[in-house]
């Protein structure tokens, strides 16, 4: 069976608000993300359809925390828990800085 960890997958971005770790196992991709300051990623997804991810999204906050905003309710999910379904194109992530995350998603 496959696998990965953060400390074995290469950066495959290195950005001022973002570091990023991405393994291709299979049909999924892994990721592993470790966010510089607060950021809205939604401006790195415009121009997908509904300019949003689509996959579905399986995550687990290691530290800080992640944000998911609807027009009618927000959730936030903070170290140690996870998130499923992240795929909803509706929904605005923002992460605050210190957040590191890890994330398996389907091919899209």
């Amino acid at each position: 069976m496959p696998s990965a960890s953060r400390s074995t997958t290469p950066v495959g971005i290195d950005l001022d608000v973002v570091e990023g770790r991405y393994a291709q196992l299979d049909d999924h991709t892994v990721s592993f993300e470790t966010f510089k300051q607060d950021l809205d990623v939604a401006p790195y997804f415009r121009g997908l359809p509904g300019d949003a991810c689509t996959c579905l999204h399986l995550g687990y906050v290691t530290a800080g925390q992640i944000t998911f905003r609807w027009p009618d309710h927000e959730e936030t999910y903070v170290e140690g828990e996870v998130a499923c379904g992240w795929s909803d194109a509706r929904a605005r992530r923002s992460c605050c800085r210190g957040c590191v995350d890890s994330d398996i998603c389907t091919a899209c």
